[in-house]
């Protein structure tokens, strides 16, 4: 790195970090934050009311870490409050120049925070990014990506999730948020990082790529990418309309009504999949355009959409009925016969 971080040049760092039945995780999390290289870190855990016993967990590796101890805030939400508002809370009390969001389930390398702060002070960069290291049942697998240079361009790949669009992975200045008063719309805990990081985006002078440091973890089966109920499906539509007032007057009418059009099909493809019977035939006319790009979707979702589009519903919950089925049989065949199943 040309940038050497002197007892100078060594800005304060905020790490947020939302809790929440997570107690299985957060043990790992905690390890990876608090055995940071870099020394300079604010780390605020913000507990929203979780039933189980991950706050004890993450004080418990503090102890292992008394350097830390002075670093550390807990914020106890009176009530449970979810996801948009525990990171408002965060970025709220945050002091650092500079902050990162980690959600409690992942976990990051123990390099991460002084690589990035010397890429984005090196590059000059208001936000860096990068690709992120999935953590399945098979393993740990880079997911490489190709980010854009041009902020312009990576704007618009995010809005039509060509890209990742999550906060988590990420690095900031913390004054994209206060300067222009950006914060998550309360109640919208699913793609509450489709409703914020465009706007970050949006202000960000420059943008900077970094190697590899977060650890995406996809076990969990409590995340909120995990459950699709009716409050997911409102919190996209929310998102839209936040997305919509807020570029309409920077982005050509028609440029904006294609880019919205993408992100509209591709989550409403995503919902539709992934929620129950009952809601799917509830909204099920709710996403439909009049044209349907059937090579936006995952091979497995463009049959549900093909026969959702041409009304043959029973069609529709019998593929899914199906799907479901195969997924049990990978997951049994994996775990009891040794064998891998592909689909």
């Amino acid at each position: 790195m040309n940038i050497q971080l002197n007892n100078v040049n060594r800005p304060l760092v905020t790490v947020i970090v939302p809790i929440y039945k997570v107690e299985k995780y957060i043990g790992y999390c905690a390890e990876s934050l608090f055995a940071q290289t870099y020394s300079e870190i604010e780390y605020i855990f913000v507990n929203d009311c979780t039933p189980d016993k991950s706050v004890d967990i993450v004080r418990a590796v503090l102890e292992k870490y008394p350097e830390r101890k002075a670093q550390v805030r807990f914020i106890n939400n009176a009530v449970n409050q979810g996801l948009a508002y525990c990171r408002n809370v965060g970025v709220s009390h945050a002091r650092g120049e500079y902050l990162m969001h980690v959600d409690s389930d992942d976990y990051v390398a123990k390099d991460a925070v002084e690589n990035l702060l010397e890429t984005a002070l090196r590059e000059n960069a208001d936000i860096v990014v990068s690709n992120f290291f999935l953590v399945t049942q098979t393993g740990i697998k880079n997911d490489i990506l190709t980010y854009p240079d041009d902020k312009d361009i990576y704007l618009g790949k995010i809005l039509k999730r060509d890209l990742p669009v999550c906060v988590c992975g990420k690095f900031f200045k913390r004054k994209l948020y206060t300067q222009h008063e950006i914060e998550v719309p309360v109640g919208v805990d699913f793609g509450e990082d489709m409703v914020t990081l465009p706007r970050l985006v949006y202000y960000a002078n420059k943008i900077a790529l970094s190697s590899p440091f977060y650890y995406y973890n996809q076990l969990n089966i409590h995340s909120y990418t995990k459950h699709v109920g009716e409050k997911s499906i409102l919190s996209v539509i929310r998102t839209e309309q936040v997305l919509r007032e807020f570029f309409r007057d920077k982005f050509e009418k028609d440029t904006l009504e294609n880019l919205l059009d993408v992100y509209r099909q591709k989550m409403r493809a995503e919902l539709l999949f992934n929620t129950s019977p009952n809601l799917r035939n509830k909204y099920r006319n709710l996403f439909f355009t009049q044209e349907i790009n059937f090579s936006l979707f995952p091979y497995r979702q463009r049959i549900l959409m093909w026969l959702m589009q041409r009304k043959s519903w029973i069609l529709a919950e019998g593929y899914m009925r199906a799907y479901a089925l195969a997924k049990y049989v990978k997951r049994f065949c994996s775990k009891y016969c040794n064998v891998s199943v592909q689909f």
